[in-house]
Formats: structure tokens, C-alpha cells, sequence
């Protein structure tokens, strides 16, 4: 049954043209669904979501500052718990070439003491609209994280489809524009079905 909603939500979302912009994951840093990439956005772009799932709501949002640095923050909101708050930060170390990957540091829920992690990130383009990306870091991440993107044209239609191994599960999902600044996302993360509206300036 889960499958047969996912494949209904991709088919409704890949009527809408225009192409992806950035995603951010549930931390607030850029990436793919979960993992982080090597990726940040020009100095002075800012980047806010939301997500829903049967587990949580989450708001989140990042900015991109000068010599590669982007500071992210979100607050969850969990069905069973208490709202708490993350706050995260990566930094891209070598912008990606023709030739060579980016490569970048980061941090995520650097104030708490349990659930803070860090890593290090490789992520690079490849012919044909894919991107690959591959890590690994402390806590969920201390075996490796990886994730692969593809972008799918459809005539005038755009999305981009995305897979990952976020250390602990792996999640899939689609990404694609609704408006110039806007995009949404569908898929399965940690076994649940999840969706989410990122907003880009």
C-alpha cells in the first residue's frame, strides 16, 4: 500500500515543470534526504522548510554565509515528546571542478551532547544528471553514508530522484519545483512516508 501512495504522489508531482532547486534535510543543512551533501549555496541564500510526517513536524531553514559556511537550525516538533531545537553548520573545504569533487565538514545538533555528530563529505556531478555523494563521520554516520541523485526530464517536466544509505536506513524520495523559489518533496525516510515544501532565496 505505501508503495502504491508513493507512485501516485510522484505521478501528481511529475506533472509540475520548471527544475529542482536545493533540499535541505531534517537538520536544516543541504543534502539529499537525510545525509548532508558538499554542496552550499552562494553567500547570502537562505533556505526555509517544513516537514510532515506520522512521527513529527519539522521547521527548518539554513543561510548560506561567506567562504563557503552554512549555519543551520530546526525546531521539531514530535507527536509523543517535547519540541526541541538543532542547531548545525558545514563548511565546504574544496569547491567541486570538472575533475574533482567538492568536499566539506560539518556538524549537526552541535548543542547537545547525545545526538551531536560530525563528518566529512565528497559530493560530484556526473554526466547525465546524476550526483553521487559519500561520507562518513561519528554517531549514525560512523559506518559511511551515501546517497545517489538523478535529474529526469520529461518534455518541459523536471524532478529529481534521490537515494540514499543515511547510516542507519535507507530512504528514497523525489524532489521538484512548484514555483521559482519553491519546491516539494515526497518519499520514504526511516520507513515512513514523508513530505515537505522548501522555499530557496
Amino acid at each position: 500500500m505505501e508503495k502504491k501512495i508513493f507512485a501516485a504522489m510522484l505521478a501528481v508531482l511529475a506533472a509540475v515543470p520548471l527544475a529542482a532547486e536545493a533540499k535541505t534535510t531534517p537538520s536544516g543543512t543541504s543534502g539529499v534526504i537525510n545525509t548532508p551533501s558538499a554542496y552550499v549555496r552562494r553567500p547570502g541564500h537562505l533556505s526555509i522548510g517544513y516537514d510532515l510526517t506520522k512521527d513529527d513536524h519539522n521547521l527548518r531553514g539554513n543561510v548560506a554565509l561567506p567562504l563557503g559556511l552554512e549555519v543551520a537550525g530546526s525546531r521539531v516538533d514530535p507527536k509523543h515528546g517535547d519540541i526541541y531545537s538543532t542547531v548545525s553548520a558545514k563548511w565546504n573545504l574544496i569547491p567541486e571542478t570538472p575533475v574533482t569533487p567538492a568536499v566539506a565538514i560539518g556538524g549537526e545538533d552541535l548543542g547537545n551532547q547525545v545526538d551531536r555528530r560530525g563528518y566529512i563529505v565528497v559530493s560530484k556531478a556526473l554526466p547525465l544528471g546524476f550526483r553521487i555523494h559519500g561520507g562518513i563521520g561519528t554517531d549514525q554516520y560512523k559506518h559511511g553514508f551515501g546517497a545517489l541523485e538523478k535529474d529526469i526530464k520529461v518534455g518541459t517536466q523536471a524532478m529529481t530522484v534521490m537515494g540514499e544509505y543515511d547510516g542507519s536506513h535507507f530512504n528514497y524520495g523525489a524532489s521538484l519545483p512548484l514555483a521559482k523559489f519553491t519546491t516539494a518533496e515526497i518519499g520514504v525516510r526511516t520507513h515512513h512516508l514523508y513530505g515537505s515544501l522548501n522555499f530557496t532565496f
